[in-house]
C-alpha cells in the first residue's frame, strides 16, 4: 500500500490549481465563491475570474492564522484553520439574506453543540483532490487521517460542511458525524446555481469529526 505524507504548504500557486480542478462542475461551490467574495449571483464568472477566488480564499484563511496542506504532490488539498482561544467569526458579506441562511445558522449550530466553547476544533474549510488524476490514490484519505490525528492529540474536533450527498458519505466512512442540515441559497438562485428568487437554493451538511465518536453535548 502507498504512504501518502502529508506537508503544510506556502505554495497557493498550487494548491488554487488543484481545488479549481476539484470543484470545476460544483455548483454549489461556484455559487459560495461568489457569495464570499461578495460578487453578485448574476454575475457569470470567466475561467480565470474563478480560478483567482481559490487565491483569494488561501491567502485569506493564512492571513487568519490558518494553514495550507498538500498530499501526493498536491493531488489532494486542503484550506484549514486550526483551533484558537476565541475562533474567529466568519466575515459578513453584503447580502443579509444569505448571511443568515449561512452564516447565522450554522453559527447557531456550532454554539448548540459547543463548538469553540466546550469543545475546540478545527476547521476543514476546503479540501480537494485532483481529478485529472484518478489513478491516484490514497490522498485524501491522507489528509483526513492527518487531521483526525491532530485533534485528537489535542481532544479537538474537525468541523467542516459537505456541500453533496457523495462528499457526506465519504466523510461519514471516514468517521464524521452529520449534526445539521442547512439550506442556503433559498430565493437567489435554483439547485443549479442560476438565478431564481424563487429558486430553492442548496443543502450542505454540518459534519464534525470527534474521537470517540458523537460530541459531549450536555
Amino acid at each position: 500500500m502507498t504512504v501518502c505524507t502529508v506537508n503544510k504548504t506556502n505554495d497557493v500557486a498550487n494548491v488554487q490549481r488543484t481545488l479549481a480542478i476539484a470543484f470545476a462542475d460544483s455548483a454549489p461551490c461556484h455559487y459560495l465563491n461568489k457569495k464570499f467574495q461578495d460578487i453578485p449571483t448574476s454575475k457569470q464568472l470567466s475561467d480565470e475570474e474563478l480560478y483567482g477566488t481559490y487565491r483569494t480564499f488561501c491567502e485569506d484563511f493564512q492571513a487568519r492564522g490558518g494553514f495550507l496542506l498538500e498530499s501526493n504532490n498536491f493531488d489532494c488539498v486542503a484550506i484549514v484553520l486550526p483551533p484558537q482561544d476565541k475562533p474567529a467569526k466568519t466575515a459578513r458579506t453584503q447580502d443579509p439574506r444569505f448571511n443568515e441562511q449561512f452564516i447565522d445558522t450554522i453559527a447557531r449550530h456550532k454554539e448548540a453543540l459547543g463548538l469553540g466553547t466546550k469543545v475546540k476544533y478545527y476547521y476543514l474549510f476546503m479540501i480537494g483532490k485532483n481529478l485529472e488524476q484518478p489513478e491516484v490514490r490514497g490522498s485524501a484519505r491522507a489528509v483526513l487521517t492527518y487531521l483526525k490525528q491532530k485533534a485528537d492529540e489535542q481532544d479537538a474536533a474537525v468541523v467542516l460542511e459537505a456541500i453533496n450527498d457523495k462528499a457526506k458519505k465519504v466523510y461519514e466512512y471516514f468517521g464524521f458525524v452529520d449534526y445539521a442540515d442547512v439550506n442556503y441559497g433559498q430565493g437567489d438562485v435554483d439547485s443549479n446555481g442560476q438565478p431564481d428568487p424563487n429558486g430553492k437554493g442548496f443543502v450542505l451538511n454540518l459534519m464534525v469529526y470527534y474521537k470517540g465518536g458523537k460530541l459531549p453535548i450536555k
